[in-house]
């Protein structure tokens, strides 16, 4: 079996290597690699950071659309918190609900919620009561761009 390939040849479990003649003879070229090399950085997970210096408020209640891909951080707090929650899709009526906090029993003792999610762009999101009950002390949404 072949444990590497390489512009030079191919190497297998047994040390034995076949020449660049051999790759060219199995139709493993250069160029083949070169794209193999591409391919798979395109597959890498990109790990992005929020620009906490370049925060945007944003509304409660409202719609938006990430211009660019970006973070959205919510929090709430104060002795009455009923559910909260963020919604977000690739239309203006953004259907899919992907955080929430609090509740709607009234109890009285919840505290603070928070959450900060990751919204790519063109994405819809909006933050919105839970089955249209809101109460909050103090709100707080703000979109931050990524690090670029």
């Amino acid at each position: 079996m072949p444990t590497s390939i390489t512009s030079s040849g191919i190497t297998f479990d047994d040390a034995t290597t076949q020449t660049t003649s051999a790759t060219k003879a199995l139709g493993i070229g250069t160029a083949q690699l070169a794209n193999d090399a591409v391919t798979a950085a395109k597959l890498a997970p990109k790990v992005t950071f929020p620009n906490y210096a370049a925060g945007v408020a944003r509304a409660y209640n409202t719609v938006y659309q990430a211009a660019d891909d970006g973070y959205l951080c919510v929090i709430v707090s104060g002795n009455f918190i009923n559910g909260i929650q963020i919604s977000v899709g690739t239309t203006s009526n953004p259907d899919t609900w992907v955080w929430h906090s609090g509740d709607d029993i009234n109890n009285n003792t919840k505290r603070a919620g928070s959450g900060m999610i990751p919204i790519p762009k063109d994405i819809y999101y909006e933050v919105t009561p839970i089955s249209g009950v809101a109460a909050f002390e103090n709100i707080t949404i703000t979109w931050y761009p990524v690090i670029t």
